[in-house]
């Protein structure tokens, strides 16, 4: 994966390691019990590996893996081949994500006293 994405920065986003393009995510992964797992951001990339994988196990973005074996080379290459055109113009069209404003809480607002009136009177 660094080999494909040598430019990325690594972070983690939903609680994974992820490889981020630009300030946006291009790919994360995970281990699990019996697999692991590669999770890819773009559709179009996701499409364009799906072709290159036919016999795979894979849903909506996720490819899974025996432990005992290496993410492929036509992923690698996909991932490479992506960052340097597709990846690239992406982040050229939308430019880096901007950070969020930092909220400002609002000051409480006092509940207005109840008026008890007496019954009978």
């Amino acid at each position: 994966m660094r080999r494909a994405l040598p430019t990325a920065e690594e972070a983690i986003k939903y609680g994974m390691p992820a490889y981020l393009v630009g300030g946006r995510a291009v790919a994360s992964f995970a281990g699990f019990k019996n697999h692991y797992a590669l999770y890819i951001v773009s559709a179009t990339l996701f499409d364009a590996i799906a072709r290159d994988l036919p016999n795979r196990e894979m849903s909506k973005g996720i490819i899974r893996f025996d432990f005992d074996e290496p993410v492929p080379e036509a992923v690698v290459q996909r991932l490479a081949n992506w960052s340097q055109t597709e990846g690239s113009a992406t982040v050229a069209m939308k430019g880096p994500k901007r950070a969020k404003k930092p909220v400002t809480p609002r000051p409480k607002q006092r509940k207005p006293e109840s008026r008890k009136t007496k019954r009978g009177s």
